[in-house]
């Protein structure tokens, strides 16, 4: 009985598909790291705005603004930045997949 398709053995090596698809899969990795780093810096001054406050408790944005910076600045610079760098890390064994 003969098969329905026909298979070619191919010595080429990878398609240009396969490369391009790891080119993109790469500089997306990179722009998580990147992103991760550049979020870590940005919740640090966001947690640090209310902090610098000399005008008193309230400070030049109020007391409940102050919170949320402060709060939300703990969350990017603490949870969020280290999850982006987290996923842009290799995986073990050589292979990204």
């Amino acid at each position: 009985m003969e098969s329905v398709w026909k298979e070619v053995e191919s010595e080429e090596g990878p398609s240009e598909g396969v490369i391009s698809q790891k080119r993109i899969k790469t500089l997306y990795k990179i722009s998580l790291g990147v992103s991760g780093f550049m979020l870590f810096f940005v919740g640090w001054g966001m947690w640090n705005i209310p902090l610098e406050s000399s005008e008193g408790i309230d400070g030049p944005f109020g007391e409940v603004l102050g919170w949320l910076f402060f709060s939300g600045g703990l969350f990017v610079q603490l949870i969020l930045s280290p999850i982006l760098v987290w996923f842009a890390l290799p995986r073990g064994g050589g292979r990204d997949e």
